[in-house]
């Protein structure tokens, strides 16, 4: 969905699915500044029969993503997790948060592969969080077994 010309301000969005129960994973609050051009991106999935939603990126058009892409693996993860960064200059943070977003790890980042140490998080579902110096984000899924 597109909602354009929002103002500036603090929004929730409640995803809905027929059949699906909704608890406090299926809203999503996040903030707008005003910038032109700026995009929230969501994903809503549904997980253990609830909706689950996550802010999956922001970009403005003052701002431009340069965080273009990064991947991981492997996935599931068990102890170690690879990650490989497309624009390296530009990330400098990667954070791990579960869906409740309960920060477990957040590293300084400094080349573009790096090997994270994952043992200590418990087994769960997480969100990676790759942000670059001025605040702009990308996220992904990662499951650790």
């Amino acid at each position: 969905f597109s909602f354009p010309n929002l103002p500036s301000g603090d929004y929730r969005i409640r995803v809905e699915y027929p059949g699906v129960e909704n608890d406090e994973t299926s809203d999503i609050d996040f903030n707008l500044s005003g910038e032109q051009g700026e995009v929230v991106s969501v994903e809503a999935i549904v997980e253990d029969g609830l909706i689950k939603v996550t802010e999956t990126g922001r970009v403005t058009a003052n701002k431009p993503n340069k965080i273009s892409r990064f991947s991981f693996y492997p996935n599931p993860a068990r102890n170690e997790l690879n990650l490989k960064l497309e624009n390296s200059l530009e990330a400098n943070e990667l954070t791990i948060f579960d869906l409740k977003g309960i920060v477990y790890k957040k590293t300084n980042l400094n080349n573009e592969q790096t090997k994270i140490d994952i043992a200590d998080l418990p087994i769960g579902t997480y969100i990676l969080r790759l942000q670059d110096k001025d605040g702009n984000y990308i996220m992904s899924k990662m499951i650790k077994n």
